[in-house]
């Protein structure tokens, strides 16, 4: 273990030369090229002046190696999974502490305590912006974002094993690995998700609306920024879904909706027998209304589809469709009520039969 000298720690800051502004004249600017350079930040410019103040004097050289040993430390520890930022400062405090007890002399008691408190706390802080930059770079550099075109879909496995299905129009952003305390992901649009079980890390889901708190369990979100609604739907286990100071318990076969109007949550029964079809393309529609119906179809395959609600109204459908195209369905529609419909661009426009 380096050893941090601190008889000779005062030279570090007093013996300057008065009148160069080519020397370094402050511990804070020492400090902050140490730091710069070891992260491989500074330009050349400082990397001179920093070579200038180490090759000046041997106490500054010393005072350059044991720094650089300590943050060596810190970033070795920040490279382990678990790593725990609280014990990093507890160690290197310890090592301050066993340095002052064996540096101790009698005879110089008080002015090297206010020495070793000095240099102390060029350490930690020194530290503390490594910690800080280490921990910034990994919160801002290890995100990946996911995001579909309106009508893609992408299966994605996230860090811990879990699935997630992702519908057209959507993004999903999640660290490259997960942190200790839990699996936080955030998402816009819609997904479905197959989440490993860990009791130990519970796996969490932002959307800007709701939050949804999962240990193990199959469910389905819905999240688009410009629907009325949102909701979350259970397959299997149990999800947490909490808004703000609400909080709703769903299991299987059960649905929260969002209403965004007046943001609140309402727990029921699922009735949307086709929730996840826009997965799995298997559609059933009984005794559902033709209005519906369209609706089903434009989420399910994210078009955009035009008709007047005069030509829907009144009108109900009984169908099962499984992997057909969007063609193919439409056509049986308008084939079934005397319509027709035709592909203007990216939407398709439904009318009266001609």
């Amino acid at each position: 273990m380096t050893q941090l000298s601190y008889t000779n720690a005062h030279d570090i800051s007093s013996r300057q030369p008065v009148g160069n502004k080519n020397e370094l004249s402050a511990p804070g600017r020492i400090q902050e090229l140490i730091a710069k350079c070891f992260m491989q930040e500074c330009d050349e410019k400082e990397r001179n002046e920093l070579d200038l103040w180490i090759n000046k004097t041997e106490n500054n050289k010393t005072f350059y190696d044991d720094t650089v040993s300590v943050l060596n430390d810190a970033r070795n520890a920040l490279t382990v999974l678990n790593f725990d930022k609280e014990t990093a400062f507890d160690k290197i405090s310890v090592r301050i502490e066993e340095n002052r007890i064996f540096r101790r002399d009698k005879a110089k008691k008080v002015k090297r305590f206010s020495i070793l408190m000095r240099v102390a706390a060029s350490v930690i802080l020194l530290l503390s912006v490594g910690v800080a930059y280490f921990t910034w770079k990994t919160h801002t550099t290890d995100k990946i974002s996911v995001t579909t075109a309106s009508s893609e879909i992408r299966q994605i496995t996230l860090p811990d094993g879990s699935d997630i299905v992702i519908n057209g129009g959507s993004s999903i952003t999640y660290p490259e690995r997960f942190d200790k305390a839990n699996r936080t992901i955030s998402l816009t649009g819609e997904a479905f998700f197959t989440v490993r079980p860990d009791k130990e890390h519970p796996f969490i889901i932002k959307t800007g609306m709701f939050d949804v708190k999962v240990l193990g369990t199959s469910f389905n979100v819905k999240a688009y920024g410009n629907s009325t609604d949102a909701a979350v739907t259970v397959e299997t286990g149990t999800v947490n879904v909490t808004s703000g100071s609400s909080s709703v318990v769903i299991t299987k076969g059960e649905s929260v909706i969002f209403d965004k109007r007046n943001k609140s949550l309402s727990k029921s029964k699922n009735r949307d027998i086709n929730y996840k079809a826009w997965k799995t393309k298997q559609i059933r529609f009984v005794n559902t209304p033709l209005t519906k119906a369209v609706s089903t179809l434009k989420n399910v395959y994210r078009v955009e589809i035009e008709a007047d609600s005069n030509i829907l109204d009144n009108k109900t459908i009984n169908a099962d469709f499984d992997k057909q195209s969007i063609d193919f369905i439409l056509n049986t529609i308008c084939e079934t009520y005397h319509l027709s419909y035709a592909k203007n661009g990216d939407k398709y426009v439904i009318t009266g039969k001609k």
